[in-house]
């Protein structure tokens, strides 16, 4: 799940700490609201800083599904809530997911401005203007309740 105030441009997680430069190049998942207040999700990578572009696999890489909850919350917030399946590891990053430790994440957003085209999840977005990085405890956050969890929030397909 991410979370950002309304106002915010884009939010998102790279996976595996550093998305693009010296350090790496790893899978970044973006989120925001278009102009509609629906939730718009996105899968990039970058090689560098320039330019995050859609993360296309042929072979069946990584898929990020929104789950139901996701949107303008009553409280004022975006909020994203969505499952990315064959995310732990992929081809070109320069680091995998430990699934058995503690695995750096990064965050950034930019704080007031939406992708160029916000209905479009390959829109081209500005460059974060907030950024961090947090760790994760990857056995902590595992829960028997995971697939009763992720079967209550599924969008159902039409």
């Amino acid at each position: 799940m991410m979370s950002a105030p309304a106002g915010a441009g884009w939010i998102g997680s790279s996976l595996g700490g550093a998305v693009g430069g010296a350090n790496g190049s790893n899978p970044l998942v973006l989120a925001w609201l278009d102009c509609e207040e629906n939730p718009v999700i996105s899968l990039r990578w970058s090689e560098s800083y320039a330019f995050l572009g859609a993360l296309h696999h042929p072979d069946g890489g990584p898929t990020v599904t929104i789950l139901s909850k996701s949107g303008l919350t009553a409280s004022g917030h975006q909020r994203f809530i969505y499952r990315c399946q064959n995310c732990t590891s992929w081809n070109g990053g320069k680091a995998t997911l430990n699934l058995n430790g503690t695995t750096i994440f990064g965050h950034a957003s930019h704080t007031t401005t939406k992708p160029s085209i916000p209905s479009d999840p390959s829109s081209g977005v500005a460059e974060h203007n907030l950024a961090g990085q947090h760790l994760l405890k990857i056995p902590e956050a595992r829960r028997a309740s995971y697939w009763d969890v992720l079967d209550a929030l599924r969008v159902s397909e039409s």
